[in-house]
C-alpha cells in the first residue's frame, strides 16, 4: 500500500485525486520531496487500480470499435448521416 505520510506528501505538492497523480508523468510525481523511484511506481501502481488509465491504444479502440451495434433507420440515404 501506499503510506498515509507519502499521501500528505504528495497533496501538499498539489496532487489531491486520483486523476491528478494518473495525468501527470512519473518525473513530476518524483520530483516530489521524499517520493522515490520505487515509490512512484507503486504510487501508479495504486491509482490505476483504483481509476484505470482511461486511454487506449488504437488497436484496442478499433477492437471495440467492431463491437458496435448499427441500427438503421430504414432509409439508406438517413443511416449515411
Amino acid at each position: 500500500g501506499i503510506a498515509a505520510a507519502d499521501i500528505k506528501k504528495l497533496k501538499d505538492a498539489g496532487f489531491y485525486t486520483v486523476a491528478s497523480v494518473i495525468m501527470n508523468t512519473r518525473k513530476s510525481i518524483a520530483a516530489v520531496k521524499g517520493i522515490s523511484e520505487g515509490k512512484v511506481e507503486k504510487i501508479f501502481e495504486a491509482a490505476f487500480k483504483i481509476r484505470g488509465s482511461g486511454f487506449l491504444t488504437g488497436a484496442e479502440y478499433l477492437t471495440k470499435r467492431k463491437e458496435v451495434i448499427k441500427v438503421t433507420t430504414g432509409s439508406s440515404a438517413l443511416d449515411t448521416l
